[in-house]
């Protein structure tokens, strides 16, 4: 008997063919791939998770509506029958994600997600497909949304190790189902290829799954790898990239000798049925409105650079945000994070510009640290480059298995040096604050995203900050107000890298 899976991960809101950096129809969004779905009887349409946060269009809807206004719609019309919970999906608060579940035709099942006295809320399931197989889907979530989410976000709820609790689910179904799925919003700690340990953290548990638990199909996400389909220790995986880009057409049969699975990775081809989603377009039509609005002006037009000379140099859009943190908090110094996706930009801005080019919808804070946990968080950002063949490069680590730009700091305000010929750990050899060297037992105040300062990227030294302040402000929506309302600081700030 013959099971066909659809399965799509990390769509982040992204319905249409556009990632809204400009008009023109591209290969990606929900829409487009949904035309692809070949569905039968016997076909299941599944989803891993982090749905409701992401795209201009979700974002927006969420702000002006309070829930995922045309994402729910549209799941429920494209007919997903199974999904999952991603660590995004909790950034607006447990209570109204569980609005926005109640609101879902899919089934969700997340098993790791508990209430506080310990109730499984999202249990596994078992379908029952019309050809008569019996198919258990245990879907999990990381643990590290207890790392990233705002407390008073999850204070409703436990989100617990997901490896025990997919272990016991899968006990509970084993001998009640033939076909059973693991479906992840997690990926890898290793290196696919080389089986090489790149991760020591729990944020990802891929391989573990795969090694250690007896799933026939282990679906993943999270860290918007492509992972074309393949046996891993014996369990057969695949994970998409985000914005729907990719995903995968997935055929199980079950045989005398097990069950058998083969994928093909599919690409949407920008194309969707307009009539179908008519009430959708002019949704977008809003937001595309809103986007355009023009708000003022850089400088100068911002050529795009590589990842490798931004993080060397930086930009006057990375000045910018810059200033805007270190004048609404009069921090020493600003912290700002480099993007994993880099775009020109003109010297006319529009709302657009600023929500492309700063796609987070972070909060500023503040922090105080000593100058010693100031050089450790530091030495993490030292490791994103490396030497090769005598020429300063990017770490590949830092590219694969996730990529990660997005957790190279800039510390404006100082003039600092990273030694590559020294190992990591010992690699930041200057600090300098209003020219003078930052001592070990001094304390400097610095102005960052809510993501950082929460340890995220695994900076763990914010966890034991002197102090740590959430200012309650949202950094898209501060730098559009300065800019709008023109009050840019006169001067914008800066610093200093030498790589030696």
């Amino acid at each position: 008997m013959k099971l066909k899976i659809y399965y799509t991960s990390d769509v982040h809101g992204y319905l249409f063919p556009t990632d809204y950096s400009n008009d023109s129809v591209q290969p990606l969004g929900l829409l487009s791939a949904s035309e692809q779905y070949q569905r039968d009887d016997n076909t299941l349409v599944i989803d891993g998770g982090d749905m409701f946060q992401g795209s201009p269009f979700v974002n927006y809807f969420q702000k002006k509506d309070g829930r995922a206004t045309g994402i729910i719609e549209t799941i429920n019309k494209i007919g997903y029958d199974v999904v999952t919970l991603g660590n995004h999906d909790f950034n607006h608060g447990f209570e109204r994600l569980e609005s926005e579940v109640r609101d879902l035709n899919p089934t969700v099942t997340c098993v790791n997600v508990l209430d506080k006295e310990g109730k499984m809320l999202f249990p596994e399931i078992i379908k029952e497909m019309p050809n008569g197989l019996k198919v258990g889907i245990v879907g999990i979530t990381t643990e590290y949304i207890n790392v990233w989410e705002k407390p008073e976000n999850i204070a409703s709820i436990q989100i617990v190790d997901p490896f025990p609790e997919a272990k016991a689910a899968l006990e509970r179904i084993k001998d009640q189902v033939d076909i059973a799925i693991c479906l992840y919003h997690g990926g890898f700690e290793i290196d696919i290829e080389s089986k090489e340990l790149v991760s020591k953290t729990k944020e990802n548990i891929g391989y573990r799954l795969a090694r250690d638990l007896d799933f026939d199909l282990l679906l993943t996400g999270h860290q918007h790898q492509t992972i074309p389909g393949q046996l891993l220790a014996g369990t057969y995986i695949v994970q998409p990239t985000n914005m729907a880009r990719n995903f995968y057409e997935i055929e199980l049969e079950t045989t005398g000798d097990g069950v058998s699975v083969t994928s093909e990775m599919l690409h949407p081809t920008g194309e969707f049925d307009q009539e179908k989603f008519a009430d959708l377009i002019a949704m977008n039509g809003e937001v595309n409105e809103y986007l355009d609005q023009k708000i003022g002006s850089l400088p100068q037009n911002i050529e795009k650079i590589s990842h490798l000379e931004l993080a060397l140099k930086g930009n006057d859009w990375i000045r910018m945000i810059a200033s805007v943190e270190k004048e609404a908090t009069q921090a020493d110094i600003a912290v700002v994070s480099s993007f994993n996706a880099l775009y020109p930009m003109a010297q006319e801005l529009s709302i657009r510009d600023v929500l492309v080019n700063y796609p987070y919808e972070n909060i500023l804070c503040k922090v105080k640290l000593t100058g010693t946990q100031l050089k450790e968080v530091m030495e993490k950002t030292a490791t994103y480059f490396v030497k090769e063949a005598g020429q300063v490069a990017i770490n590949p680590s830092w590219i694969s298995p996730k990529l990660e730009h997005y957790n190279y700091d800039f510390y404006f305000g100082l003039d600092y040096a990273f030694d590559l010929n020294q190992a990591e750990g010992s690699r930041v050899t200057k600090m300098m604050l209003h020219g003078k060297e930052v001592a070990a037992t001094d304390e400097v105040t610095i102005a960052l995203n809510d993501y950082r300062a929460s340890a995220g990227g695994e900076y763990t030294t914010y966890n034991h900050a002197l102090e740590s302040d959430n200012m309650g402000v949202d950094i898209q929506q501060l730098v559009i107000d300065a800019i709008s309302n023109d009050t840019l600081p006169e001067e914008m700030i800066d610093f200093k890298l030498t790589i030696i």
